[in-house]
């Protein structure tokens, strides 16, 4: 039966590093390959995307300890099937959720702002 880490309840803008730390778990490199192996991330190499997906399993409470691992919930439910997560190439959908407000959302505003510049340039231009 799979083990998860308890449920981050820190700071909302954490790194995955630091939440982990915060909680006293292990957050070296060789850990967090271990995490992402145990939580169906292949080829973990410590992107910001990786790190990102395993800190929104971990907020949630659904990222799952590497075998060997106790569990820290205080669940006393042996019949309790495993968490399901919707999973899309990788990512589950709170991930994809996350990336796409923290990249997604901020590299549009900057854009947006670039066009603006670029079209008030080019009607200087034409006024010259």
């Amino acid at each position: 039966m799979a083990q998860y880490f308890e449920k981050y309840r820190g700071a909302e803008q954490v790194s995955l590093v630091n939440a982990l730390a915060e909680m006293g778990e292990n957050s070296t490199y060789s850990q967090r390959e271990r995490i992402a192996a145990a939580n169906g991330i292949a080829n973990y190499t410590g992107t910001a995307l990786q790190n990102l997906q395993m800190l929104s399993l971990l907020k949630s409470g659904d990222l799952i300890k590497p075998n060997g691992e106790t569990q820290t919930s205080t669940s006393t439910d042996n019949n309790t099937p495993p968490r399901r997560r919707w999973v899309m190439g990788g990512l589950t959908l709170a991930g994809i959720a996350l990336v796409g407000k923290m990249f997604g959302g901020r590299a549009n505003a900057k854009s947006k702002a670039a066009d603006k510049r670029r079209k008030k340039r080019k009607n200087n231009r034409k006024r010259k």
